[in-house]
């Protein structure tokens, strides 16, 4: 069966869509190189004019970060993250259980004898009042 007037346009712009696409991830990627780069260069020659400062200038920046107390800045951000990470994770079990304990209420409800140790919809403990 020949193919027809439109579907040969369709192709046509599809094939256009796809290859603009790929144009535009090839600029992303140039550019994030480039960036990358760019850094690196800037990186290396802050290092050489740090190297050619002496001891006076690695000292002076010991001192700098003595004072900044970069190390308990890291430690507070990385407990942070941890912290978040955690909660995240939490959040995502409990939708998880969620989705499973209806499924699951779903299946006992034609089954009489057939129970989940009361548990409620999220897995957590009834509370008894």
């Amino acid at each position: 069966m020949p193919a027809s007037k439109n579907d040969v346009e369709m192709f046509k712009i599809s094939a256009a869509s796809q290859k603009t696409q790929a144009l535009i991830r090839l600029g992303l990627t140039a550019v994030r190189m480039v960036t990358v780069g760019f850094c690196v260069y800037c990186t290396a020659n802050a290092l050489k004019d740090f190297a050619k400062g002496g001891p006076e200038v690695m000292g002076a920046f010991a001192l700098v970060i003595h004072r900044l107390r970069l190390d308990s800045i890291a430690g507070y951000v990385f407990g942070a993250g941890g912290v978040t990470y955690g909660l995240l994770e939490r959040g995502g079990k409990r939708r998880a259980i969620g989705k499973a304990g209806r499924l699951q209420k779903q299946l006992e409800a034609g089954e009489p004898n057939r129970t989940s140790s009361d548990l409620t919809e999220y897995g957590d403990v009834p509370d008894d009042e």
